[in-house]
């Protein structure tokens, strides 16, 4: 389901994030939280929050307000109309798989010039280009990841009537009981 595909995303770019801003002096909470502002619209973390935390607590805690975050964008998108979260969540990601595919249809074309030269280094060319177009989709994966997470909470409705129920609506609820 779209939800949970969405919901995976969030989590994993999140912990993808994290990292980056812990150092050996310890975290760098001011830069981790602008991070997460920036992919995450509304997130509610302060820099004095993550500065009290380390290590798997802080990941938990990024985590739980990660979650959060996206019931809210999707309960305002509810909101709207119903099912409206899962339309835009879809059309998101559709865009940056299609957007993205062409790219790395056009690295492989590359590589594949690129890799032919190297036969003449006496290394195998298939080989090489079996493993850096494995890299290559690896990469272009993750950015559909990245691109459908930050697109999706950068999505702002327009009809000022919609932007009036989102302001009430309140955060969806995950355990609702799946459609069969």
């Amino acid at each position: 389901m779209m939800q949970d595909t969405m919901l995976e995303y969030c989590l994993k770019t999140a912990e993808e994030i994290v990292p980056n801003y812990i150092k050996d002096s310890g975290v760098d909470a001011p830069g981790l939280a602008a991070k997460l502002a920036q992919f995450f619209d509304g997130i509610d973390l302060a820099a004095e929050d993550l500065a009290r935390v380390s290590g798997e607590e802080l990941q938990g805690l990024v985590k739980g307000k990660v979650e959060d975050v996206l019931a809210v964008k999707e309960g305002q998108l509810d909101a709207a109309k119903e099912g409206f979260a899962l339309e835009i969540e879809r059309y998101i990601a559709l865009t940056q798989v299609d957007n993205l595919w062409k790219q790395h249809l056009k690295d492989m074309d590359f590589l594949k010039e690129f890799v032919g030269l190297r036969s003449y280094k006496q290394s195998d060319p298939f080989e090489d280009f079996q493993m850096e177009g494995y890299e290559l989709f690896q990469e272009m994966l993750d950015g559909v990841r990245r691109n459908t997470v930050y697109s999706f909470f950068q999505y702002q409705l327009k009809n000022e009537a919609n932007v009036e129920k989102a302001k009430n609506a309140k955060k969806k609820d995950k355990k609702k009981k799946k459609k069969k």
